[in-house]
């Protein structure tokens, strides 16, 4: 093997290396900033959408994981209905991912008080089906 297919290798080897490097370092880096909700918001609420305009008017079940995900639950039901995405700041705002009947994402402002969970829209324009189960007092279950 000549020296310059040695030197070849050689350098393949070393670009190989530090990828592997660079994507484990990525891959830890990832695994650590993943979102968080905050504490006060993860767990099972419950709400009663009584809007008649609303499809599925009933109590209305939620539950949010610390990693973001949240499934949603109809009323009398005991399977997920649809699953999002929330993202929540410690300051009260919620980013929301799109849902079955709505395919753009939205912003709300949450607050928690003692088991109560309330959700206003900040701005959602193109979905009034998302804020009327969204917007609301949320109760803890």
């Amino acid at each position: 093997m000549g020296d310059w297919h040695k030197a070849g290798l050689r350098s393949s080897t070393v670009v190989v290396a530090v990828a592997v490097v660079v994507s484990v370092a990525s891959g830890t880096a990832g695994a650590t900033d993943s979102k968080v909700v905050p504490a006060n918001l993860v767990g099972r609420w419950s709400r009663n959408v009584e809007d008649a305009t609303f499809p599925f008017p009933g109590v209305w079940s939620m539950v949010i994981k610390k990693n973001g995900t949240v499934a949603f639950y109809q009323p009398g039901g005991s399977s997920v209905d649809f699953t999002t995405t929330f993202d929540a700041t410690v300051n009260g705002q919620l980013n929301v991912g799109t849902v079955p009947i709505c395919p753009t994402k939205a912003v709300y402002r949450w607050k928690t008080s003692g088991k109560r969970l309330t959700i206003t829209k900040v701005s959602d324009k193109q979905c009034t089906t998302r804020v009327k189960l969204y917007a609301g007092v949320w109760k803890r279950k």
